[in-house]
This record gives C-alpha cells, structure tokens and sequence, in this order.
C-alpha cells in the first residue's frame, strides 16, 4: 500500500515538470539555468503573481498580484544612480520626441514638393516656361486640388507601409522587451529612425537622380523596426516596471507631457532652422542628430528597468508555455509556427478570470478600443490638418510649425496641471466626505478603476471632439488656432485609459498588453490616415472641412463606448471580493491596490 501512494505521488511530480527540448552544446549552460527556473516555477502549488497564502494583515498585496512595492525591495541594494526611474527616461524620451516632432512638418512639405515637382514634369515635358517648385519656399503652382490630392494619396502609402508593418512587429518587440528588458528594443526602435530620415536627406539632396517613391523604403525601415508606436508603448513598459500602481497615471501623464513637449519645440526648433538655412534638409540633420543622442544616451547611461531576475522569470514562462506542446514528430514545426504566431500578445484580453466581475472583461475591450480610436486619430489627423493650413490658409513651413508648436504646448499644460489638479481636488473632498458624512461606498476609495479615471477619461474625449467641430466651422486661421486650443485640452483622456488599462491585467503581462496596444495603434495609423485621406484628397476640391466632421464623429463612438465602462472596485487574480481600508487614500500615500480581504 505504501509503495503504491509512492510511486502515485512520483507519478503526479513527474508530471508537474514539463520536458525540455535539447538544446545545442554551445547554448547548453544558459538554456539549463531558464530551465531549471521554469522547473521551480511549475513545481510552485500557486502563481507568486496572486499572492495567496498572505495573511490578512499584510497589505503589501498589489493589484497585479506582485508585492506592493516589490521592485523597491529588487532596487534597495542598487545605487542611485543605477536604480530605473521615470525621471531617467524622461529627458531622452524628450530628445526623441524632438525628433520625431521636429520632422513632422518638413516631411510633409518635402512630399508635397517632389509630388509638386514630379506632377508638373510630366504633364508639361516639353514647355521650356515651365516653373519647377523651389524648395523651401512658399511654390502657388503646388496649390492646386490636384497636387493636394496625390501628395495626400502618397503620404497614405508611406502611412500604411509603416503601420501595417509595425502592426505585427508591435507586439512582437513588447514580448521581447519583457524577456530581454526595454533599452536594447528602444535603441532598435531609434535606429531604424535614424535610418529612414537619412534615406530621405538622400532623396531631398538628389532629386533629379532618385525618384519620389524611394521615400517607401524610409517607410519600410521604419515599420521593420517598431515605429513611433512601438516605441512609445516600450517606455510606457519602462514607466510601468518601477512605478507602483498608485502613481501610474501620474507617470504615464509625464510621459506623454514629455511628448506633448517634444513635439511643440520640435516643430519650433525646425521652423526656426529652416528660416535661417533656407533648406528644408536641414530638419532633417538635426533630426538624425538626436536619434543618435538618443540611442548613445538609452544605451549607455539609463538603468534598465527590468532585473535580471525579472527577465530570468520572464525567460522562464515563456519556456513553460513553449513546453506545453506534445512531444511528437511536429512539435518543432509547431515550435516554429509560435515564434511567428502574431496573434498569441492578444491572449491577454481572454486570461482574466471574470468569476468575480465580468465588468473587468468588459471594461478592458472598451478601453482598449476607445484608445485605438484616440491614438489612432492622434497619430493620423496631423497629416490632413497641415495640407488644410497649406491649402486654406497658405500657411508656409515656418508658420505651419508655429500653429503645431502652439497645439502642443497647450497639451503639454494640460497634461501638467489639469490631472494632478484633478486628484489633489477629489483626494481633498474625498477625505472631507469620510470625515463628516456617512457614506457605504466609502470603501471604494481610490480602490481599483475609479471614478476620477472615467471622468477624465470623458472630458478628454468631449474636449477633442469640441475642437474638431471648430476645426470645421472656422472660417478664419484665428478661429482655427482657436478650435486647436480648445481641443488640445483632450490630450488629458490618452494617458488615464493607458493607466487604466494596465490596472485589468498582471504585472508581469503589462509589456505584452502595451506590445498589443501598439499593435492596434498600428492597425489604426493605417485604417485612419487611409479614410481620412481618401475623405480629404476626394472632397479637397468642393469642401475640404469634411475631414473633420468624420473626425468629431469618430470620436462621438468613443465617448459612448466610455459610457459603458464601470468602476472596478478590488484587486485583481483573486476570487474573493475585496473591499479597500476605509481610511482615506491619496496618491502620495497609499497604493489604490492595499486592499483587506473582507
């Protein structure tokens, strides 16, 4: 009888412990030391991630199921100035956004001149009084529906050779990212950056030599590598990897007011550059210069957020997952075809469990999609509204850089001041609330997805869609700049719903979700620049302003899709409802996820 509960009990151990593949000889020493984590990993009763087995009383349980804050207790023994922080990635993070906001504009002025230059060759080959476009300069030639139309179309195939490229690379380089940590995928990022606005100084510099369309591959590059998307939701990984939950929304609002930022004196700088050069090309000089600033600085001097423990266990689940297919005659092939699955960072949508509340479920697919739907629009309207400013008001590069330089910064403000003014007021009136009035749901407070996340979440998204509306009935470019104020203040909406979002999922699953996030921005940097292009280059001729009702539009579908997220009070990974301490909580105090189990 005894033999017999022994040789069950090895039975059942044998089976807790995957197999693992043979690797080669010269690969064998580091595949042993992840094999031998995913063995303790497996062999584990529960997941380390939900912190079962804790005590009532410890309230160091995060939301994510990790320790609150476990990261800390990884850095204490690490100096300063090794230690990842925000604050580290921020100034690099704003030299690479002057890159990419200082190019904005002189590329899209470059692919209106070629196209100008290219148009006017072949439909007048042989007119010697034929006055080819100046670039640099304000070309009437070039103001015509026709030009505007093909330098739309064009812009929208370089639009959609990025995006639709950087779509499956996306999710890709945000799974990599959690197993071989955020810097080296931000330099790959950078570089091919750096690649693409070389390809174009060439084109600019030789353009009786090199056609137009070479202006592709700068595109290709760019996708192949990540693009801005990848590269944005990459440092939202970093933000996320040494930042508790509580301070999240605050640090992701850095992130994009370090943008925000980047892209107004970007633009500036360019204008100013431009004016004194008298050469689009220098934009892009400087443009390169950066990159590479960027890329010495990621590499070289910022601490990486991930441990290498953290990357060890990362390394390690995806072994286990790996190991999970059968052990025959196609396992390899199989093997193979999930190193190329695209589809596999998508499983984070569909691995919460909803036993406790579905609205989790629910609220992560409607967040997801209402920031698609903004991002998408962020990323895809620049392009139309610089071609209306050309073609409607006859705005020239410089002042068409002052008008994008003037929208950001009035988001940056906004992104500074407007929600931290926003939670120093609901903190207070919180606190004053419990203090003088009886309240049941007191004990929601700051716990979870609040209600301070879904009005900013909305205002945002009502500020915008007002500027748009302006954007269409102004008649006048004082009016417009208006409209553009008015509606920058909706920048405030993007960095909550990436803050509510990593609240749905585990903490060691937010660099996939951010790789997806950047995988469905990617699909929109195609869907929207291709509908809004197609909109703008058909009516352009008879009434240009209809881009912008599409625009206002869209983003009425997103604020009713807001109308149907909830508040999300308790933790995440646990089947027991709970409820937060009835002391009032405040972001520079507590966690939002140190909650008692009732």
């Amino acid at each position: 009888m005894t033999q017999d509960v022994f040789r069950e009990t090895m039975t059942i151990k044998s089976k807790q412990v995957p197999s693992v593949p043979q690797t080669s000889p010269f690969k064998e020493n580091k595949k042993k030391q992840i094999r031998d984590r995913a063995k303790k990993l497996q062999e584990s009763e529960t997941t380390p991630l939900l912190c079962e087995g804790r005590s009532e009383n410890d309230d160091t349980c995060d939301g994510a199921g990790a320790t609150d804050w476990e990261d800390d207790q990884n850095f204490a023994e690490i100096v300063w100035w090794k230690t990842p922080s925000v604050y580290w990635m921020l100034p690099p993070f704003f030299i690479y956004a002057m890159a990419v906001g200082g190019v904005l504009v002189p590329k899209l002025n470059l692919i209106l001149y070629l196209t100008c230059r290219n148009y006017l060759i072949n439909k007048f080959p042989s007119d010697p009084n034929l006055k080819l476009p100046v670039i640099s300069e304000k070309n009437p030639q070039c103001q015509i529906p026709e030009i505007q139309a093909l330098s739309v179309k064009f812009t929208l195939y370089m639009t959609m050779v990025t995006g639709i490229i950087s779509a499956f690379i996306s999710p890709k380089l945000g799974a990599w990212s959690d197993q071989y940590g955020r810097l080296r995928i931000l330099t790959i990022i950078s570089l091919g950056a750096l690649t693409a606005d070389l390809i174009i100084i060439l084109l600019a510099i030789f353009p009786n030599t090199l056609d137009y369309r070479w202006l592709l591959l700068s595109s290709l590059i760019d996708g192949v590598c990540g693009s801005f998307t990848a590269g944005f939701a990459i440092t939202h990984a970093y933000a996320t990897d040494c930042t508790p939950h509580f301070k999240r929304a605050v640090a992701f609002g850095y992130f994009h007011a370090s943008l925000f930022l980047g892209i107004a004196i970007g633009p500036l700088l360019a204008a100013l550059l431009v004016k004194h050069t008298r050469s689009l090309v220098s934009a892009f000089y400087a443009a390169v210069s950066l990159h590479f600033i960027f890329m010495v600085v990621v590499s070289f001097i910022i601490p990486e957020s991930l441990t290498k423990a953290s990357r060890s266990k990362n390394q390690a689940n995806h072994v286990i997952e790996a190991n999970k297919l059968p052990e025959t005659l196609i396992s390899k092939l199989n093997m193979l075809r999930q190193k190329f699955d695209f589809i596999s960072p998508f499983r984070v949508f569909f691995n919460i469990d909803c036993s406790s509340s579905g609205d989790r479920h629910i609220n992560l697919i409607c967040l997801f999609f209402i920031d698609a739907i903004v991002t998408g629009i962020t990323l895809s309207a620049t392009t139309v509204t610089i071609y209306y400013l050309s073609y409607q008001y006859s705005l020239s590069t410089a002042e068409q850089g002052v008008f994008t330089s003037a929208i950001n910064i009035c988001r940056f403000c906004a992104l500074v001041f407007i929600p931290r003014v926003c939670h120093i007021i609901f903190n207070t009136y919180w606190a004053y609330f419990q203090s003088h009035s009886f309240n049941p749901l007191k004990q929601q407070s700051n716990c979870g997805f609040d209600s301070l996340d879904l009005s900013i979440i909305r205002s945002g998204i009502l500020f915008e869609t007002l500027g748009y509306i302006g954007f269409a009935a102004a008649r006048s470019s004082s009016n417009f700049v208006i409209a553009g104020l008015v509606g920058s203040i909706g920048s405030i909406a993007s960095p909550t719903l990436k803050c509510a979002m990593t609240k749905h999922v585990p903490y060691d699953q937010v660099g996939q979700l951010l790789g997806s996030m950047g995988f469905l921005h990617s699909l929109m940097r195609v869907l929207c620049p291709f509908f809004l292009n197609l909109i703008y280059a058909v009516t352009v001729g008879k009434f240009p302003q209809a881009v912008f009702i599409v625009l206002a539009c869209c983003l009425g579908t997103a604020f009713l899709l807001s109308l149907s997220v909830k508040k999300i009070v308790g933790s995440l990974n646990t089947n027991i409802v709970h409820s937060c301490d009835q002391q009032p909580l405040s972001h520079s105090e507590a966690s939002v996820d140190d909650c008692l189990t009732k």
